[in-house]
């Protein structure tokens, strides 16, 4: 005789019961994935205001060895072009004496490439600085070239997938210094987005009869006050063939700018197209897909991206600060009033 419990039989789940399930876990799988993105988002830009907060501290500390700001330009013989990036480094060992001494870190690159040292990065700046052949500093600086700094980099950047890198790729930063406000036009070049003058970063000297390719910027020269002026300013890239070892284009930007840019092409060699007629631009979203969106500053960060001030400070500024805010930020000694 079976017993009445062996008779009975757990009903399974009906169909209409599963679909409730599904639906019900679809739904809050859906409300969890926003507050997973915020906070990924929010990680993100935390570690990018990191990376500036450390630069910050570079600069100050590079100041406190040299009294003056690393220079955006490196020293080199006259009638070269002073970017270093890619093709102009054969031309550049053209002109060394064969007895030449070791190569400083003044001599070569950009602005980043003199704060190796300040952000634990001094073996990395040793690959080429203190070489003393010809075929020594060449092979050292390409391998500078492909050395990654994470400091450098906002985790929020998008890898460029247009323009074409040199035979070596070369690594990138998601930051560029400011070089003034009043940038002018060289007319054999037209205009290439960075020459300006009164910026924490100048590419030519304001300073008097002492004017030439390049100026060095010390705190006493910053008369309208550290805390009020811009140094460094998120900026991504759409394209390949930048570096941060490069001087120039690869890490200065005017604010604003009247370059219209259209490519890099292999050993960094610009090429020029028409941007939209908007341009010169100021302070956009990074648009990945826009190559005329590396011609101004930018940010991959919802609502406003992140800036280094010339004290050491970090602050975000929404896009919209970009006409109402930043204008005035962005010289050292053009006594603007900021308003806030």
């Amino acid at each position: 005789m079976r017993s009445s419990h062996s008779a009975r039989r757990r009903p399974a789940f009906t169909l209409i019961e599963l679909l409730v399930v599904i639906a019900i876990i679809a739904i809050l799988i859906g409300l969890l994935l926003p507050a997973v993105q915020k906070v990924r988002e929010a990680a993100a830009r935390a570690k990018c205001q990191n990376n500036l907060k450390q630069i910050g501290l570079a600069l100050h500390a590079y100041h406190d060895a040299n009294t003056w700001f690393p220079a955006a330009r490196s020293t080199f013989p006259g009638g070269l072009s002073p970017s270093l990036g890619g093709a102009q480094m054969p031309a550049f060992l053209e002109y060394q004496p064969a007895d030449q001494p070791g190569i400083s870190p003044e001599s070569i690159g950009g602005w980043m490439v003199r704060v190796l040292p300040y952000i634990e990065q001094g073996n990395a700046q040793a690959l080429v600085v203190g070489k003393s052949t010809t075929a020594d500093i060449s092979a050292g600086y390409s391998s500078l070239a492909a050395v990654g700094v994470p400091i450098f980099l906002c985790p929020s950047a998008v890898e460029p997938t247009a323009g074409t890198d040199p035979t070596t790729p070369l690594t990138r930063t998601s930051y560029a210094g400011l070089t003034g406000g009043d940038e002018n036009t060289d007319p054999s070049t037209g205009p290439i987005g960075m020459n300006a003058s009164n910026g924490m970063f100048p590419v030519k000297t304001p300073f008097g009869p002492t004017a030439g390719v390049r100026p060095r910027v010390a705190a006493v020269h910053v008369t309208d006050g550290l805390s009020n002026t811009l140094a460094v300013g998120e900026r991504h890239v759409t394209q390949k063939g930048m570096t941060w070892v490069g001087a120039d284009y690869h890490t200065l930007l005017a604010f604003p700018n009247q370059n219209s840019f259209g490519g890099v092409g292999p050993g960094g060699a610009i090429t020029l197209t028409a941007c939209p007629a908007s341009l010169p631009a100021r302070y956009d979203p990074f648009a990945p897909n826009n190559v005329c969106s590396q011609d101004r500053f930018n940010s991959p960060h919802p609502g406003g991206g992140t800036w280094l001030l010339g004290d050491g400070s970090v602050r975000t500024f929404l896009f919209a600060a970009g006409v109402t805010v930043l204008p005035a930020m962005v010289s050292i000694n053009g006594g603007e009033v900021v308003n806030e």
